[in-house]
């Protein structure tokens, strides 16, 4: 916030929720003294409950060592004060969002670990199934959910749209070897063509078939930030193999 374009008997409360309500994110640096402050307390509480109402990503960055905030709980905090340039990085892609995403930078035997780590966010319990059992199954993990059974496959490819013929297999192979009774979720970094939408519709008729498309995948890593950094960042898990 800039000081020098305070109106005349403004507030700092009212201009922070002015300069909120005109933004996407806002980083926040914490330092001891900046924590322990009456004052910045009460503007912390401000943003904490604006950020919440506006759906606003607040980005806590931890300068020393302290204790977050009360009002700050719950948010993903970035700890310069202990992971220094792999902090500076994370805070990038936090703050890029869509921007840092980029699937064809990471492994497919990353994109199968990363789709695990979202499964486990998305509120599933997993468990991947073995490599050597993999070629022969048809998918890579089951997940449950309540009393939901899931069977996942997880494919990475190279082109940015995913024909009807390349679902078709692939979720011919899954429906071969899952359970009965178990539904499916297909995971792709490709976008399906408008017929590929259509074939998937289709097969849902017989059981549930739910696709993580390219676009369902930036929403989930934007919404699990962590995860995000962890394998769109610099320093990052994406090229593992």
């Amino acid at each position: 916030m800039d000081a020098g374009r305070m109106e005349p008997g403004g507030t700092w409360s009212s201009r922070l929720l002015e300069d909120i309500s005109s933004t996407d994110s806002v980083v926040l640096l914490l330092s001891e003294s900046v924590a322990s402050s009456a004052g910045n307390s009460a503007e912390i509480q401000t943003l904490a409950s604006e950020s919440r109402s506006r759906d606003i990503d607040v980005v806590p960055v931890l300068l020393e060592e302290i204790e977050i905030p009360s009002a700050l709980q719950g948010i993903v905090a970035i700890d310069l004060s202990k992971e220094g340039a792999l902090g500076v990085s994370r805070l990038i892609v936090r703050l890029l969002g869509a921007k840092a995403i980029d699937f064809q930078k990471i492994s497919p035997q990353a994109f199968e670990k990363m789709t695990l780590d979202l499964l486990v966010a998305e509120g599933f319990e997993t468990s991947a199934v073995p490599d050597s059992e993999v070629g022969d199954r048809g998918y890579d993990s089951v997940a449950h959910k309540g009393s939901e059974t899931w069977v996942v496959q997880a494919k990475h490819y190279s082109q940015s749209r995913l024909s009807v013929n390349l679902i078709r297999r692939a979720l011919l192979q899954m429906e071969d070897q899952a359970p009965p009774g178990a539904n499916l979720i297909f995971v792709t970094s490709a976008q399906p063509t408008s017929v590929a939408l259509e074939f998937l519709h289709e097969s849902s008729r017989s059981r549930r078939v739910v696709i993580w498309d390219r676009v369902r995948l930036e929403q989930m890593l934007l919404r699990h930030p962590p995860i995000l950094e962890e394998y769109f960042s610099s320093s990052g898990r994406g090229s593992v193999q």
